[in-house]
């Protein structure tokens, strides 16, 4: 009884579906790398079977503002 209280009370805590992700700006981190250089490499080819389900996840997150 006390957990769907909280959750109903915090409701918008939690993302309503796979677009929502929000946003926080309340923290800032860094990586150190020390003295390393980036590495280069090429992107990988996606496979064929693969690429439609790619683009549409990619129409979703651009639609999302991602």
């Amino acid at each position: 009884m006390f957990c769907t209280f909280m959750l109903h009370n915090h409701a918008d805590t939690f993302a309503k579906s796979p677009t929502d992700i929000g946003f926080c700006d309340l923290l800032q981190h860094d990586i150190d790398t020390c003295n390393c250089a980036p590495n280069k490499q090429p992107p990988r080819r996606s496979p064929l079977a693969a690429r439609d389900a790619e683009d549409r996840l990619l129409d979703e997150m651009f639609l999302a503002g991602v």
